[in-house]
């Protein structure tokens, strides 16, 4: 999806037996608008939205019913439109050119446009600007000519001040999703749904801390679909205040007792660490113990640690030791969140208790940001017994210096057999000329050579057995734990570099030995088009085979990643 258009897809053309339901999920697997059937007598599902962002966005699909005809097929159909802005309130001032027409009356109604008194708002840049400590109204009424409704606020925040935006005096039914991001639309801040567990009507909230000075957008979403044609009833206020950062200042004198005794005895060592302005900084080789339970003022707990990190060097970021129901979720990205390298819930599949691990080559002199977060929730009063290690390792590149073979000895040279002369037989018969056959004097055999004085008797050192070259390197030497990335991505700038948004999902990747032909590992792409294969023990060289994409590569075991571009086409006008 691109930002700025307007989606809708929809179900069509049921087989009976089918019932189905619809979920729209965001880039990172987030679940957002659910919708069921669009009227009593039509079971088809329908979800409209507009895209905030530009990236993957997915949909599932669900069968309510469990009497289904084996065989049984359904149509789907998405429709793609760019969206006209609502007719602005700033195109009807013509009531000074008409003041005696009234119907310059009718116009008013044109300025208060369907929706709260911030719609449109549905977008980043539409986002409806507000104050720290003011309370706006909202209501789930969509703009015209959308079917779903959106709100982007949009707050300017001081760095190291504690804020809290909050959603309440909720009408009856109405029940909000709450998220907050910075201004690049890439780093999170957190998100909520009940502020009260299980109490919808008690609204959201979401405490942040932010790393710098500057904007951070405030998104409003239902977290269930309103009914149609009532939207307007499903209101809410916001609000959103922020801590006075001149609390503090005083203990500056007695600095003692500041230290982290407080966080120490709440949170791991590390605390406060919940945004990428107050990361933790870690060494490789460094082992960090920490725990999920949030320092004061959070009621979830985020740890981002910041690794420096040199170019074209293999790091293996891991989380261990973890105690009984931790379960993390490790991700890392480079500088301030914008650049992906890699993310992982479990290091063995299905094995929460092994932890989880990524292994990525970095590009770039400089900082990378390590995220780890519960992947489930802890309880509340046990969040300190939730606990686990943290530790990155490194590898130099120079492991692989096979290119540098010994070179062979010099072979001493034999020395070369003296010719023996060759000896002309006497011509027999007849005489040339007149030169009688007398004249011809006889052979002398002493022109051979003396056997004493055969040179090759005596150099038998040279028969000699020296140790041969071909034994000592050992050749084929096999490499252990080697990591390779593969990266599909849709070049659609045609720019011949992967752009965050171009990497195609759910490609399957296999790698094989290319000196055996075993096949060593099998992955699909990620949401951003990346599989990381950790562990490879090839004989030499390795095979990228992608069936999908009728692509095999053979690529050296040293490689770290491999970029597969797939270069844009041209639709057809129409599709059969």
């Amino acid at each position: 999806t691109q930002t700025g258009l307007q989606y809708v897809i929809q179900t069509e053309d049921l087989d009976n037996g089918i019932d189905p339901f619809m979920t729209l999920y965001d880039s990172n697997g987030n679940a957002g608008v659910q919708h069921d059937n669009i009227s009593d007598i039509d079971l088809n599902a329908r979800i409209g939205f507009i895209a905030g962002g530009t990236g993957y966005t997915y949909i599932k699909l669900e069968n309510k019913s469990n009497n289904t005809p084996d065989g049984s097929e359904y149509c789907v159909i998405l429709k793609e439109t760019l969206v006209t802005p609502t007719p602005t309130p700033t195109l009807t001032p013509t009531p000074t050119e008409t003041p005696e027409n009234t119907p310059t009356i009718t116009l008013t109604p044109s300025i208060t446009p369907e929706g709260d008194d911030c719609e449109p708002n549905e977008t980043a840049n539409d986002a409806c600007f507000m104050a720290v400590g003011e309370t706006v109204n909202g209501d789930f009424k969509p703009p015209y000519g959308q079917s779903d409704d959106k709100d982007f606020y949009k707050i300017f925040v001081r760095r190291g001040i504690e804020y809290t935006c909050t959603t309440f005096n909720l009408s009856s039914y109405a029940d909000t999703m709450m998220e907050i991001r910075q201004a690049d639309g890439y780093v999170w801040l957190g998100d909520n749904n009940d502020r009260v567990p299980l109490n919808p009507t008690e609204g959201s909230e979401v405490v942040f801390k932010p790393g710098a000075d500057g904007d951070v957008y405030v998104i409003i979403t239902a977290f269930t679909r309103p009914e149609k044609d009532i939207e307007e009833r499903y209101t809410y206020d916001l609000k959103c205040e922020g801590a006075s950062p001149t609390a503090t200042p005083e203990p500056t004198e007695t600095p003692e007792p500041t230290a982290t005794p407080d966080f120490a005895d709440i949170g791991d060592v590390c605390e406060p660490n919940e945004t990428p302005g107050d990361a933790c900084f870690i060494t490789t080789g460094q082992t960090v113990g920490n725990n999920f339970a949030p320092p004061p003022g959070y009621r979830t707990d985020t740890d981002y640690f910041r690794m420096f990190v040199r170019k074209h060097v293999l790091y293996t970021c891991t989380t261990f030791n973890l105690s009984n129901f931790t379960d993390t979720r490790l991700e890392i990205r480079q500088e301030q969140g914008f650049t992906w390298l890699g993310d992982n819930d479990n290091a063995e599949e299905f094995n929460p208790s092994s932890g989880s691990e990524v292994s990525f080559q970095s590009k770039i002199d400089g900082n990378v940001y390590i995220i780890v977060r519960p992947f489930t929730q802890p309880e509340p009063e046990f969040e300190t017994s939730y606990t686990y290690d943290l530790r990155c390792s490194s590898e130099a590149p120079t492991i692989t210096p096979t290119p540098s073979e010994t070179p062979l000895p010099t072979s001493t040279p034999r020395p070369v057999n003296t010719p023996r002369p060759v000896v002309q037989p006497p011509t027999s018969g007849g005489n040339s000329g007149n030169n009688p056959a007398t004249a011809l004097p006889a052979p002398t055999i002493p022109l051979l050579p003396t056997p004493t004085a055969l040179p090759t008797m005596t150099p038998t050192p040279n028969v000699g057995f020296v140790p041969l070259p071909t034994q000592a390197p050992q050749e084929t030497p096999q490499p252990s734990n080697v990591s390779l990335e593969v990266l599909v991505y849709y070049d659609a700038n045609e720019n011949f570099s992967a752009e965050t948004t171009e990497g195609i999902v759910d490609i399957a990747v296999s790698i094989y030995d290319n000196v055996t032909g075993d096949l060593l590992a099998f992955g699909y792409t990620n949401s951003n088009g990346i599989v990381a294969f950790n562990g490879l023990q090839p004989q030499g060289a390795l095979r990228v085979n992608i069936e999908f994409l009728a692509v095999s590569q053979i690529v050296p075991a040293n490689s770290g990643q491999i970029p597969i571009r797939v270069s844009p086409q041209q639709m057809p006008n129409l599709i059969p």
